[in-house]
């Protein structure tokens, strides 16, 4: 058969009569009756724990339904409904890592800008030193905030290639302990968080182009 990327890939399938022989138990036919499957003797089938029932008609669904909870030994579920609210669940899941990651988001911005202020100060002397030999504001504007864009968009690509190499590794050792084929490759959603992420600290980045024009030119020389 076909791989399907689900755990039926590694299953062993029996018949069920394989399985009721197992533990002894009658296998549903008369002795000497050697085919396998339905039809069953009542007398001699040992029960089962689950069955699958499926009527033509969506009325008829429901009306079974309530005749097997009806039953003190019976319980019927619909695997729609079951599906459904497990992807509820899920999806609630998913709500809350995204607002995690928004959060993680603005937290990440604040230390970028901190720690552009930082590597700023680093270079204060020699942008002074351009400014006193008659550079225009507006061109240190422009280094100190260019050159912050550069950092910021380098990193940007850098981690989106990590990221992507790490999905694909994580995937892989998932799929080989769940032979589950799982894949997660980057999408829109996570090309808008860069982009977002991107545009907000670049302009976020003016603020430290606009404090080193502030400082004073002989306490920046003196540094």
């Amino acid at each position: 058969m076909q791989p399907t990327g689900t755990p039926w890939d590694k299953a062993i399938l029996v018949p069920i009569e394989a399985v009721w022989g197992v533990h002894m138990l009658p296998n549903g036919h008369a002795p000497g009756d050697s085919h396998i499957g339905p039809p069953f003797d009542i007398s001699r089938f040992p029960g089962t724990p689950a069955i699958l029932v499926h009527a033509n008609e969506l009325w008829a669904n429901y009306s079974l339904r309530s005749e097997f909870d009806a039953a003190a030994d019976t319980m019927a579920f619909f695997p729609a409904a079951v599906l459904t609210r497990l992807y509820t669940i899920m999806g609630d899941i998913r709500q809350a890592m995204s607002l995690m990651s928004l959060a993680t988001q603005v937290l990440v911005s604040i230390s970028v800008l901190a720690g552009l202020m930082i590597l700023i100060r680093l270079f204060q002397r020699q942008l002074a030193l351009l400014r006193a030999l008659g550079a225009p504001r507006r061109f240190i504007f422009a280094v100190v905030w260019s050159y912050a864009t550069l950092l910021l968009v380098s990193g940007a690509v850098l981690g989106l290639a990590v990221g992507q190499g790490a999905t694909a590794i994580f995937s892989q050792v998932l799929t080989a302990r769940t032979d589950v084929v799982i894949e997660a490759p980057l999408g829109w959603t996570e090309l808008h968080f860069v982009a977002a992420f991107v545009s907000c600290s670049t302009l976020l980045a003016l603020m430290p182009a606009y404090l080193i024009l502030k400082q004073s030119l002989a306490g920046a020389l003196r540094t």
